[in-house]
C-alpha cells in the first residue's frame, strides 16, 4: 500500500531481518546489502519499476553475534562483528571466502568498523589500535594513536562511551577517528601519522567521495560538515593538491593545503 512519508511516496516495506539493521550499502550494479544485529547479512537484487523491487538473493551466515560493519569492493564484501571476527564474502555466490580472528578479544567488544581497498582491510574498535591487514599475506600495519597519560585516562573512563570508531582506506592515505573524539587522524600507508583534523564536535560518521575530493562528517549535535580538498594552496606556484592523498610534509608549495570548513577557509600543514 502506497503512502506519503515526509513528502516521498513509500512504495513497499520489506521485512527480512529479525533485529535492527546496523548498516546498508547500495552498489552500482543494482545490489543492496544489509547487515543486522541478528548476526546475518542479506544481499538483495534491485528490480526497478516492478511490484517487487527488492528480491533476496543471499543470506550470509557465519557471525556469532551482531554484524557491526560492512564494506564492498568489486564483488567482494567484508564484514566485522561483535564476535571479534572479520569475514570476507563473495557477493556473487554468497560464499564465505575467509575469516580472520583475535583482534580485540581482550576487550570483549569485537570489531566495530571495517574498510576495504585493493586487497587490504582496515579494522577498528573502541579500544586498541586500528589495523590494516593485507588479505593475501595477513601482514598487519598498526595505527596506534599516542595519547598523554591524562588523555588516555580520560578516554578509558569517559570518552569511550561516546566514541564512534571509523577507518577509511584511501588511495594514498588512511583516515581514522581519534580517541579524542573531536578529531580525525590522517595516516600514510606505512602507519605514520601525517596530521589531525578538528571536526569541532563529537564525531558520529564520516564519508569520503569516490574521487577523494569531498569529505562529509556528521557530529552528535546534529551538524553536517563538508570539506573540499580540491582548493588550491596559498603559494603562487599553486596546483591541485588533496589532503586525503597526502601533503608534501617537507615544504612549500605542496605543504600548504586549503580546507573549506563551514563558512570559512583554513589550511593545514
Amino acid at each position: 500500500m502506497e503512502r506519503m512519508l515526509n513528502g516521498y511516496m513509500l512504495i513497499k516495506t520489506f521485512a527480512g531481518h529479525q533485529n535492527m539493521i546496523s548498516c546498508i550499502i547500495a552498489t552500482d550494479d543494482k545490489v543492496v546489502v544489509t547487515a543486522s544485529l541478528d548476526s546475518t547479512i542479506k544481499v538483495w537484487d534491485v528490480y526497478e519499476d516492478t511490484d517487487s523491487p527488492l528480491v533476496l538473493k543471499h543470506t550470509l551466515r557465519g557471525h556469532a553475534g551482531w554484524v557491526n560493519s560492512i564494506t564492498i569492493e568489486d564483488y567482494f564484501l567484508v564484514s566485522g562483528g561483535s564476535d571479534d571476527t572479520v569475514r570476507k564474502w563473495n557477493l556473487r555466490t554468497g560464499e564465505q571466502e575467509g575469516i580472520f580472528r583475535h583482534f580485540y578479544e581482550d576487550r570483549n567488544l569485537g570489531v566495530l568498523t571495517v574498510s576495504l581497498r585493493h586487497g587490504s582491510i582496515g579494522i577498528g574498535s573502541v579500544f586498541g589500535p586500528f589495523y590494516v591487514m593485507n588479505i593475501e599475506t595477513q601482514k598487519m600495519i598498526l595505527l596506534e594513536e599516542r595519547l598523554t597519560s591524562t588523555e588516555h585516562k580520560t578516554y578509558e573512563q569517559e570518552l569511550h562511551q561516546s566514541h564512534s570508531s571509523t577507518i577509511i582506506l584511501l588511495s594514498e592515505t588512511i583516515i581514522t577517528s581519534s580517541r579524542l573524539n573531536n578529531k580525525l587522524n590522517i595516516w600514510d600507508w606505512k602507519g605514520s601519522l601525517l596530521g589531525s583534523l578538528n571536526v569541532e564536535g563529537n564525531l558520529h560518521e564520516v564519508q569520503v567521495s569516490r574521487s577523494e575530493e569531498i569529505m562529509m562528517a556528521t557530529t552528535c549535535d546534529g551538524v553536517v560538515k563538508t570539506w573540499d580538498f580540491t582548493l588550491r594552496s596559498r603559494t603562487e606556484q599553486a596546483f591541485m593538491r588533496r589532503l586525503l592523498q597526502g601533503a608534501d610534509m617537507e615544504g612549500a608549495p605542496g605543504g600548504s593545503v586549503w580546507l573549506k570548513y563551514s563558512n570559512r577557509f583554513d589550511y593545514i600543514y
